[in-house]
């Protein structure tokens, strides 16, 4: 008679261990190869596939990567494990100002200071740009520092910095003098004899 295998005793034997790896840097993406499971059975294996590609481009993110094993009398037994893809790669701040050196705006003891958007990009994606002192801001006479931190979808952060100074150049005013005085001599008199006290 025909052998029949009632049992699914099938097995996918040494499955690869759980993977973690990093995304390439310049992509949000990796390739992800691994050594192939064999397997085995009370009787006859027929077929072991899998559900996704090894040496395949895998996301940032956790893949399952599912074996099946299949014997003659069609039982089926699955394994699986696990790809995960993990990005470290840092934004990259693309336009930042070097520094200003300015002198103060007329009336004020300080500046307003405006320069072009700050620029970022990344393997993944940019979550946010974010500063101490936005362009357009008032910055005081002397040093600040402007610091820019740029995150990453996944958290990664890179920062940079640079410096505003301003200098006081404006000449100061004296309030409160009285307007030249005009008086007249006493008859006879070559001087005044009274005093002007402001």
């Amino acid at each position: 008679g025909v052998q029949t295998c009632a049992l699914p005793i099938s097995l996918v034997t040494d499955l690869p261990a759980d993977i973690t790896i990093e995304s390439d840097s310049d992509s949000c993406t990796t390739v992800v190869t691994w050594t192939e499971p064999g397997s085995s059975d009370n009787c006859e294996v027929i077929s072991l596939t899998k559900d996704q590609v090894n040496g395949g481009v895998y996301p940032v993110g956790t893949t399952q990567v599912t074996y099946q094993v299949t014997d003659a009398s069609g039982n089926v037994n699955e394994s699986s494990f696990q790809i995960e893809v993990i990005d470290t790669t840092a934004p990259t701040i693309l336009q930042i100002p070097a520094g200003f050196e300015v002198s103060n705006d007329p009336g004020e003891c300080g500046a307003i200071l405006s320069w072009a958007e700050v620029t970022a990009s990344d393997n993944c994606e940019v979550s946010t740009i974010e500063t101490t002192h936005p362009s357009g801001s008032f910055f005081a006479e002397g040093l600040t520092t402007v610091e820019y931190t740029v995150t990453d979808i996944h958290g990664n952060q890179t920062a940079a910095t640079f410096e505003v100074i301003v200098h006081d150049h404006e000449n100061p005013v004296i309030n409160g003098i009285d307007s030249d005085i005009l008086v007249s001599n006493d008859p006879g008199d070559c001087a005044r004899s009274e005093e002007h006290t402001s």
